[in-house]
């Protein structure tokens, strides 16, 4: 099953967002290592970076795969 069918298909509410959005990151990185595996690519030299940022209202939720940075300004003109 893709991943994307598991988290899209369901609602959530924001307060589930943030273990949602853990439980996916961590889905993502093991299919990730599983499909290296049946490849003949070295897995210590492959990887993969993702990041994802929710903001409502007052609240972030950041969820962050590998060695992406984010940098959260604030610019008022």
């Amino acid at each position: 099953r893709m991943l994307s069918e598991k988290y899209l298909t369901q609602s959530y509410d924001s307060k589930s967002l943030p273990a949602i959005l853990k439980e996916a990151f961590i889905d993502v990185n093991k299919s990730f290592k599983e499909v290296l595996k049946t490849k003949s690519t070295n897995v210590q030299s492959s990887g993969t970076t993702a990041l994802t940022i929710y903001i409502e209202n007052n609240d972030v939720t950041i969820a962050n795969l590998g060695d992406t940075r984010c940098d959260l300004l604030n610019y008022k003109s």
